[in-house]
């Protein structure tokens, strides 16, 4: 029998099983969902809630209303290959930006209540992708956001981790 509370997961995106234990998700029964994956019903931690975004995606967040994993649904197609995907989301992280005049830059940012309410702790300078010409862009993308995660490697190790540095204002 399922509640508010369930998830069933059918597969971890940059997450292992032992992380979602480690926050405090508790596992059941296996069983096969109508995609015939077959999956294992988890309960949120105490406290955690689940808001669906849209027909395709529920996110969870903790006790303190912050976004701390996403969770693959589909209402339209109960056969969607991608049902039951979780993916507990590190509290640290590198995004790449894009400006109108073709410029980039790569940010490492600390993740707080949602996807765009968050702190930009690092920032690597503008790039201009339209004077660089291909394979110069792609090396100078990565040269961008190895910067930008060499940063977060010296100052928080283990940011990888989605258990990691959540007790962290």
């Amino acid at each position: 029998m399922s509640n508010s509370d369930d998830i069933f997961i059918s597969e971890y995106v940059l997450c292992e099983k032992e992380h979602l234990e480690q926050v405090g998700f508790r596992f059941f029964e296996t069983l096969k969902l109508p995609n015939g994956k077959e999956a294992v019903r988890a309960k949120l931690p105490d406290g955690w809630s689940k808001k669906r975004i849209d027909v395709y995606q529920i996110n969870i967040f903790d006790s303190l209303g912050r976004h701390r994993a996403s969770y693959a649904d589909n209402l339209d197609d109960p056969q969607d290959i991608n049902i039951g995907k979780v993916f507990l989301k590190p509290r640290f992280y590198t995004f790449y930006e894009q400006d109108d005049q073709g410029n980039m830059r790569e940010t490492a940012k600390k993740n707080l209540h949602t996807e765009t309410d968050n702190i930009i702790l690092y920032v690597t300078p503008w790039v201009n992708l339209k004077e660089l010409k291909y394979p110069e862009t792609v090396h100078r993308t990565r040269e961008l956001y190895n910067e930008s995660e060499g940063w977060l490697d010296q100052h928080y190790p283990n940011w990888r981790d989605p258990t990691k540095y959540w007790d962290l204002d």
